[in-house]
């Protein structure tokens, strides 16, 4: 259950589990909304599955909100009868393909595509995103805003202020806010004995029943150069993976190596790097944001 409150309404008095039990008194003052044939998300990986089915339903959407055509940019190569939907002030350099083949492609506000890009839909690229010279990107990939974004991509979702400035391979991979992949990380999303791909969260073990899944890194994480991930790797937040060997295939949050034995990151050091990150984009981290790194940072073993 969820609700939409506009800034008047407070809330403070409230406890959690008043916020958190759909059956509270709380949520008798709003007016519900059924969603019909909605999907339920049990894991995170599941949002890799589901990303291809989400970006083709959501085409009907983007209509109300962006122009949809092929635009006269000079140089530009469009492959495909699928539609290519616009923002505003997108630039588009020489030697980029667009191919719709597969489906259609949504480029956001204040995009900029440097020259010799392919983008093979359904592929969504949020606001204010730069895709650097020479990046591929393949279907079902969806790109938050303020990305900085090269190399080569498939399947794969990033969100918001992700840092991927450098070649190297994502596949069927969750990047969260924040993030930093430094130059030549790659990941697997395929076991070279070709057999379905496991999870683990914390103590539990997921079963994807896939053959291609990739890497899952949590907010504020950062990677050294050539850095590599096994198939299936799940990385908390706000670590730093210096190993040159592959790291476990699970990683904890705040750790300093990403190795099994790695110390845990001096937490007001972590604070200060992931200030310092987000000053440079003009933003700041609040101060319930802080508290709750604070408490995943307590509850580490």
């Amino acid at each position: 259950a969820g609700a939409f409150l506009h800034r008047n309404n407070y809330v403070e008095n409230l406890s959690k589990e008043e916020l958190s039990n759909p059956e509270s008194q709380f949520f008798n003052n709003f007016d519900q909304i059924s969603f019909e044939n909605s999907l339920m998300v049990e894991n995170i990986s599941e949002y890799i599955n589901y990303n291809n089915d989400s970006l083709l339903a959501d085409m009907d959407y983007f209509r109300g909100f962006y122009k949809f055509g092929k635009r006269s940019f000079v140089g530009v190569s469009f492959i495909g009868s699928s539609k290519i939907f616009y923002g505003n002030d997108v630039n588009i350099l020489p030697n980029v393909v667009l191919d719709t083949s597969n489906g259609s492609i949504v480029i956001s506000d204040n995009v900029k595509i440097e020259p010799s890009c392919y983008i093979v839909g359904p592929v969504y690229i949020g606001k204010d995103t730069v895709i650097k010279a020479g990046t591929r990107i393949y279907p079902n990939t969806s790109i938050g805003n303020n990305c900085k974004v090269a190399g080569e991509i498939s399947n794969t979702i990033l969100q918001s202020f992700v840092n991927k400035q450098h070649e190297g391979f994502l596949g069927h991979s969750f990047i969260s806010e924040w993030v930093n992949l430094g130059a030549g990380t790659n990941n697997s999303n395929l076991k070279n004995n070709y057999s379905n791909v496991g999870l683990r969260l914390e103590e539990n073990e997921i079963k994807t029943n896939k053959l291609f899944m990739g890497l899952f890194c949590g907010d504020y994480s950062r990677t050294a150069i050539n850095t590599k991930f096994n198939t299936g790797t799940v990385c908390g937040i706000s670590s730093m993976i210096l190993t040159s060997d592959f790291p476990p295939t699970s990683i904890s949050s705040f750790s300093f190596g990403g190795e099994r034995d790695s110390p845990k990151y001096d937490f007001p050091k972590a604070i200060a790097t992931i200030k310092a990150i987000m000053s440079r984009r003009n933003k700041d981290l609040l101060p319930v944001a802080e508290e709750l790194l604070e408490s995943e940072f307590n509850n580490i073993k």
